[in-house]
């Protein structure tokens, strides 16, 4: 495991809130996050499922341009990431 995946698992671990878990994931794609690209990184280096992932990636439109208030966004998240921490 690459120190950046290790890195995204501690954020995980940790609740990251989901917007700063972003900002990390594109200032370490060089500012080129695609969404193809995050939904793989949460899934291969977070262990965040294909439909989990997916779905935070639903929350933004083109440039990131969340399409929800970030209250909403982190919430969804933090209820993904409960249940992949506590199992559920």
């Amino acid at each position: 495991m690459s120190s950046a995946e290790s890195d995204l698992r501690v954020l995980v671990a940790a609740k990251t809130p989901f917007l700063e878990l972003l900002d990390h994931l594109k200032a370490r794609a060089g500012g080129d996050l695609g969404g193809f690209q995050l939904v793989a990184m949460l899934q291969q280096e977070a262990g965040i499922s294909f439909t989990d992932s997916r779905e935070m990636l639903a929350y933004f439109g083109a440039e990131w341009t969340p399409n929800a208030e970030p209250s909403v966004i982190n919430a969804r998240w933090d209820a993904i990431v409960e249940g992949r921490l506590t199992g559920r």
